[in-house]
């Protein structure tokens, strides 16, 4: 795709003395070998990158996350964080969007 063009062009930028700040967010069980991501991951490595994995967040995490998020006991929204770890996998950013979406369509309040 013409997006993992343009990245990788800025990203041969920072061999000539430029800067670039770039943040790639995906899910390691997600990128199949040999599919074009997973090529264009590996094409990037060549690059002097700082790469930073986040490890997934535990139901009880989740749990922890979403009831000071909404100001209730954990015991009150143990249901809803298992749907929420269900969905994003405990993925931490992935679990921010879900959350500000929901408080955007109107389905929780913050």
């Amino acid at each position: 795709p013409a997006s993992l063009l343009l990245v990788a062009s800025m990203l041969s930028n920072t061999r000539k003395g430029g800067n670039v700040f770039f943040a790639c967010c995906y899910r390691n069980d997600d990128v199949r070998s040999g599919d074009s991501f997973s090529v264009w991951l590996d094409s990037i490595k060549v690059f002097p990158l700082e790469i930073m994995e986040l490890q997934n967040i535990s139901t009880e995490g989740v749990n922890s996350l979403v009831s000071e998020t909404l100001h209730l006991f954990p015991r009150i929204t143990r249901p809803l964080a298992s749907i929420l770890h269900q969905k994003t996998r405990g993925n931490p950013l992935f679990l921010r969007q879900l959350i500000d979406s929901l408080k955007d369509q109107g389905l929780i309040y913050l």
